[in-house]
């Protein structure tokens, strides 16, 4: 979480979330669902506010009946796709906060007898490395970590040589890079 005062490294998940969103709306989908972690966690809230003011922008539903708080596992995708259901079985496109959980939703949709993307449009985050071997294949959002990494790890000498150095130190600044949809 962002702080005043405190030098930050991080990914732009809001954007993420808007990104994923809006290539759902583009899809022509009308309820777009998310699958979120614990809000206990500043990147879900990141998530839950991105996907909403895009699907408030649109004009769309984005109420808490189209929310659910899964933990991360596979388990909580496919127990989320299962309790969104029950509640709101108009749901056709699902922005997911991880892949892991996204696989999850992959497994229910199956067992729900629903078809990806024709039934339903199934949008992750991370764009871990196994993607492209789910069926079908995911839709995910890069964050970008590597470059983050590396951008931390400048930051961080550029300000251990300066103490080393006895330099002023630059005021402390929050580093935000895009994330991309593939």
């Amino acid at each position: 979480n962002p702080q005043a005062g405190l030098t930050v490294v991080n990914t732009d998940n809001y954007q993420g979330a808007k990104m994923a969103t809006q290539h759902l709306l583009n899809l022509g989908r009308r309820s777009i669902g998310l699958i979120s972690g614990p809000m206990v966690w500043w990147e879900a809230r990141e998530w839950l506010r991105g996907w909403r003011d895009c699907l408030s922008a649109a004009g769309r539903e984005a109420g808490d009946s189209l929310v659910y708080n899964g933990d991360w596992r596979a388990a909580s995708g496919e127990a989320g796709l299962i309790a969104l259901m029950e509640t709101r079985p108009d749901i056709d496109a699902l922005f997911v906060a991880n892949d892991e959980m996204a696989l999850g939703v992959l497994r229910a949709a199956h067992r729900l007898g629903k078809r990806i993307p024709e039934d339903l449009a199934v949008v992750g985050y991370d764009n871990m490395p196994e993607v492209p071997y789910f069926w079908p294949a995911l839709t995910s959002v890069r964050p970008r970590l590597l470059e983050v990494g590396k951008l931390a790890i400048q930051t961080l000498h550029s300000i251990v040589e300066a103490k080393r150095h006895n330099h002023e130190l630059s005021t402390p600044e929050l580093q935000t890079l895009s994330p991309e949809l593939i």
